[in-house]
């Protein structure tokens, strides 16, 4: 579940839009099963930092793939 300090950015539509071309651009695919040779849908995105309160309003951050 989301932190306060972040559920602004994750309701925002720019957030909402980037989830849903990055999710295709991985055909759906998990991508840490991927590595170890699962195919399996995915669902969720992680942050490559994980997000903060200091760094929520980073796009470099919020929106790196």
């Amino acid at each position: 579940m989301a932190q306060d300090f972040s559920k602004a950015f994750y309701s925002s539509r720019l957030w909402r839009n980037f989830r849903k071309q990055y999710v295709e651009s991985v055909n759906g695919l998990c991508e840490i099963c991927l590595r170890s040779g699962v195919v399996k849908s995915g669902i969720e995105l992680h942050h490559i930092e994980p997000l903060t309160a200091d760094n929520v309003n980073d796009v470099s951050v919020t929106l790196n793939s």
